[in-house]
């Protein structure tokens, strides 16, 4: 008769296995998510830089509202209306993390603004994706000013 540790212990073996299997495919699907939507945010923002509306009107969902730096909700016409950067603008964007629950991305991140005047402004964003058809649109953004020269 073998003892109840022999026994439990190969189930406890597997158990971790498969727990650990399952912790490292949520990981690298995390990855795979953070790094698609890293990769359109940086798309978006050289779109930005280029002034290419067409492009980003593409983007965002119709019914797109924004709760700007300002605390104003802003739509999609009023933000692509609004938003234009002066040549040789550019960008950084860092503390990345995104989370995906279905059909929905939420996307965390600072983006830095450098102006061609030497002015910066720097901006902590979340945004939601959501997924119409094939395609990812944003549905949504909150912005919250860190500093602003």
């Amino acid at each position: 008769m073998s003892s109840p540790k022999f026994t439990t212990m190969p189930r406890v073996a597997l158990t971790l296995l498969l727990v650990s299997s399952f912790a490292l495919q949520a990981a690298f699907a995390d990855a795979d998510i953070e790094k698609t939507f890293k990769a359109k945010t940086v798309e978006i923002a050289k779109a930005y830089t280029k002034n290419d509306m067409e492009f980003l009107a593409g983007v965002y969902a119709d019914d797109f509202l924004m709760v700007a730096q300002s605390l104003h909700v802003v739509t999609k016409k009023q933000l692509l209306d609004n938003q234009r950067f002066d040549e040789g603008t550019t960008f950084d964007i860092s503390d990345w993390r995104a989370i995906q629950s279905g059909d929905t991305v939420v996307v965390f991140y600072k983006q830095t603004w450098k102006y061609s005047d030497g002015g910066s402004n720097e901006v902590q964003f979340s945004t939601v994706w959501v997924k119409e058809g094939n395609d990812w649109l944003i549905l949504s953004s909150h912005a919250t000013q860190i500093s602003l020269t």
